[in-house]
């Protein structure tokens, strides 16, 4: 964002007699870069102050208010180079004006860190590795490890170190065990996977092994930042707390277990879980053989899986995610942590939505205007039907006139013509009589 980082310089650079000008190009800019970007912004040639402590030091009370009222800024925000937050840069600078002004927007009294302390960039980067782990027990009750295997990855699965250890024991101790040890950790010959074997041939210790873990571990992983993770992991956690504390200590108290993502998507999305494993046993990842690094690198492969779907949406809407994630975990290192939002973002998801219920909206007129056509025409077909049967009625009526004035007339001339032959005769019958 070099062109934003020039343009706030310049904007920095006018002086608090152009406040309200300021205050003008400043909502200009958060409208052309968004309000988030303006406040993660840092000069880097200044103690990589914030637009806040700027604003604090250039004594732009007006500009102060906007911002914090407007854009909602986190009062409290430390700057990378010493952690001191606006309100203790005023108080420094002796300037009560400023003081009394920021505690009036929540601006707390806070103690220094020692930023010493501080996560380098590379161990914030570490801090996102995943530490999987595997330990075959001699039992859950009385638990000794006999293996221990190691794989260290990227936030992405990505492999960077793995270890595998067996701690040898006695043939004594291994005779005592249950028959599903005897069974499973057996020689290859006999079904097994040959662990049996393999702990008797070692020399290791189990004090050895953990010193040789957490070696690996300080490499990788800054102390009390990575989570551990493997299949039902929290009975590997309890483990190590027992028998390998040191190791235990370093880790994250959060786990990542993968048997819980198994038992979520069985009752959630079946399908997820048999499409995953048909993936699996392609690859002849169907079963685990109860080896340490074995059971690590089916979980890692099943976790592979699951990412995939986890990344289908679109790429943008995963960038913009991420980037507020990103936002709010940064700012969680401030004491005044409270629930903010961002205008930019909220009108355009808003404006979004609306466009969304137009189109919506405006497909539904379209579909009502179609039913309405196809009504109209309905109706206009039947009215025309109507037309053509009031016209047949009305040829039917003129013809039952026409058959009803021809039967009169030949009604009326039968009479007359029978009239006429009465006539005649009764002239004939007086003619006789005479």
């Amino acid at each position: 964002m070099e062109q934003l980082n020039r343009e706030l310089l310049k904007l920095l650079s006018l002086g608090d007699e152009n406040q309200n000008s300021i205050i003008r190009r400043f909502d200009d800019l958060a409208k052309k870069y968004g309000t988030l970007n303006l406040e993660k912004w840092r000069n880097l040639s200044n103690n990589k102050n914030s637009l806040l402590h700027e604003l604090v030091e250039k004594k732009l009370d007006d500009v102060i208010r906007h911002v914090l009222t407007e854009c909602q800024f986190d009062v409290n925000v430390r700057r990378t180079s010493d952690g001191l937050t606006p309100l203790q840069v005023a108080s420094a600078n002796k300037d009560r004006f400023m003081c009394d002004l920021l505690k009036q927007f929540g601006a707390t009294e806070i103690q220094t860190e020692d930023v010493s302390t501080w996560l380098s960039d590379a161990d914030k980067g570490k801090s996102m590795n995943i530490v999987w782990i595997d330990l075959e027990m001699t039992s859950i009750e009385e638990p000794e490890i006999l293996e221990c295997a190691v794989i260290i990855t990227d936030k992405d699965l990505r492999e960077l170190d793995r270890g595998n250890w067996v701690i040898h024991f006695n043939q004594s101790v291994l005779d005592g065990l249950g028959q599903w040890h005897q069974d499973t950790f057996a020689n290859r010959e006999k079904g097994g996977n040959d662990l049996f074997a393999d702990v008797l041939k070692s020399r290791l210790k189990k004090e050895q092994v953990e010193e040789e873990l957490l070696a690996k571990l300080k490499i990788h992983c800054p102390a009390k930042m990575c989570p551990l993770a493997g299949s039902s992991i929290h009975i590997d956690k309890q483990v190590l707390q027992l028998r390998m504390p040191k190791v235990h200590d370093y880790l994250h108290y959060r786990i990542i277990d993968v048997s819980s993502f198994q038992a979520v998507m069985r009752r959630w999305a079946p399908w997820i879980e048999a499409d995953i494993k048909k993936q699996l046993a392609k690859k002849g990842q169907e079963t685990v053989n109860h080896r340490a690094m074995d059971d690590i690198e089916w979980s890692i492969a099943f976790m592979r899986e699951f990412q995939t779907f986890l990344t289908k949406q679109n790429s943008m809407n995963n960038r913009k995610n991420e980037s507020q994630i990103n936002g709010r975990r940064k700012r969680s290192v401030s004491p005044s942590i409270v629930e903010r939002s961002y205008p930019v973002a909220r009108n355009q998801q808003a404006d979004h939505r609306n466009q969304q219920a137009d189109h919506r909206n405006q497909q539904a007129d379209h579909r009502n205007q179609q039913a309405y056509n196809r009504n109209q025409q309905a109706y206009n077909r039947n009215q025309q039907a109507d037309n053509r049967n009031q016209q047949g009625y009305n040829r039917n009526q003129q013809a039952d006139n026409r058959n009803q004035l021809y039967g009169d007339e030949k009604r009326l001339l039968e009479r007359l013509d029978h009239e006429k032959n009465f006539n005649v005769r009764r002239h004939e019958v007086r003619t006789q009589i005479v």
